[in-house]
């Protein structure tokens, strides 16, 4: 099984924060491979011009450094914006993660619990 990271579940995971469950942190260590996605790094990199997170400008070799793999955000993974229509109005961020999860067969860990309510058996909780 490999793990997709949410923004917010990336950013703990760097920071090795507390706010991970258990179960969480049992998935991550179990799972074949844990993946970061260009789109956690354009959705962190807006937010900090924005002035809403402060962020290392060492993203990227952090990223490196946990010894997670990078996902380019790629034309199939648009395509399959697509496949979640009642999310049209929801978080870009979010629908281009659970996309990119979906067409690369991942699950997806995060805290968000409007995804975990969408009953979609390849999003998983961060907080557990």
């Amino acid at each position: 099984m490999s793990i997709l990271l949410d923004t917010n579940a990336l950013v703990w995971l760097l920071d090795n924060s507390d706010l991970f469950g258990a179960n969480a942190k049992n998935l991550i260590e179990s799972s074949d491979a844990v993946y970061a996605s260009s789109v956690n790094i354009a959705e962190l990199r807006i937010k900090s011009m924005l002035g809403q997170i402060e962020i290392p400008e060492t993203l990227l070799e952090d990223i490196n450094s946990a010894g997670l793999k990078m996902l380019p955000f790629q034309a199939d993974h648009a395509e399959a914006l697509k496949d979640f229509p009642r999310l049209r109005n929801y978080d870009l961020f979010d629908r281009m993660l659970l996309a990119q999860s979906k067409v690369s067969n991942m699950q997806l860990m995060t805290s968000d619990k409007f995804l975990q309510d969408l009953d979609l058996g390849f999003v998983i909780s961060s907080n557990r």
